[in-house]
């Protein structure tokens, strides 16, 4: 059956046609009803979605009888959670009601889901789950990283002879240009590798962030001490603080032009205030991926000093 948009707090839907099956669904749980043997040949509903008072749901099908005296027709109904793996397990494409997001971030949306509710079958905390995946995810970016910490230390070795170029050709904006593409020929250096981390992180961001919110696996489960609910948003606030310092500290850490600097101590703000109300599970991976690049950045600036040194 079609979706319908939601007016208020009621909706109505209608279908002509073979229907599968029927659903209303709120944001964690559904009431579904699937004939049994031939499809339905039609279908009218109107349900709420419990805004004003509990959910509920009017459902009336056309269906064709069996030939003969005593015929039956049966029905399945199903009145439970929006559970990926329950839903896949009917075999009716009942899965297709959850929202996974844009069409291109549905397998990350899936994969992200199918990892976690397995890592969980080993670590019953979700939080520690969250930790794992971080980890994970950091080792699997780790070549990339690296690229792009070599890419933006080339760019700050070269910050001086650009300097120089954008003073003798200031009057000749083409030249200037042509020579600055040049120097980055020349030196192979990409001015755009410092971004294809950050390009990697956004639809695994939005995946989860897809994942904390729609998904009912997440709801209600804990961490530690104040964070009681990791689909909800952190009441005190201290894990969006905790993420913005660690931006901060890393800005601080990669940003050697002081002419950038203001900006790079703007955006923690900025983030702090935007991440605030998303869910506290999404704010402890992206903290804990920013702790994991300062370490790498530090290891590889190690690595690196005494290789100039020498």
């Amino acid at each position: 059956m079609e979706r319908t948009k939601l007016k208020r707090d009621s909706v109505t839907a209608q279908s002509f046609g073979t229907v599968d099956w029927v659903s209303l669904r709120v944001k964690y749980f559904a009431a579904i009803m699937m004939p049994i043997g031939e499809p339905f040949r039609g279908a009218q509903m109107n349900g709420g979605a419990g805004v004003a008072g509990p959910a509920r749901m009017n459902v009336a099908t056309d269906r064709r009888l069996p030939a003969g005296e005593g015929g039956e027709i049966s029905t399945d109904l199903f009145l439970g959670p929006v559970d990926y793996q329950i839903l896949r397990s009917y075999e009716r494409d009942l899965d297709k009601m959850m929202d996974f997001g844009f069409s291109i971030i549905k397998p990350i949306s899936r994969l992200v889901l199918t990892l976690f509710t397995w890592l969980h079958t080993f670590i019953p905390n979700y939080g520690l789950v969250i930790i794992i995946f971080s980890i994970l995810v950091k080792i699997v970016v780790f070549p990339l990283t690296r690229k792009s910490y070599q890419s933006m230390h080339a760019m700050q070795e070269l910050s001086p002879k650009m300097a120089e170029i954008r003073a003798k050709y200031k009057d000749d904006q083409e030249k200037m240009n042509k020579k600055i593409m040049n120097l980055y020929k020349e030196h192979k250096v990409n001015p755009l590798g410092g971004c294809f981390p950050l390009l990697l992180q956004m639809p695994i961001f939005w995946g989860l962030f897809i994942v904390f919110r729609t998904t009912i696996e997440l709801r209600g489960e804990p961490f530690m001490l104040w964070i009681t609910d990791l689909s909800l948003k952190d009441p005190y606030l201290v894990l969006p603080g905790l993420m913005a310092i660690s931006m901060l500290i890393q800005q601080r850490a990669q940003l050697k032009d002081p002419k950038q600097r203001p900006m790079a101590l703007m955006m923690p703000a900025v983030l702090f205030f935007v991440f605030r109300t998303f869910p506290a599970g999404l704010i402890l991976y992206w903290t804990l991926f920013n702790v994991l690049s300062l370490l790498q950045t530090e290891f590889m600036s190690g690595k690196k000093k005494p290789a100039e040194a020498t």
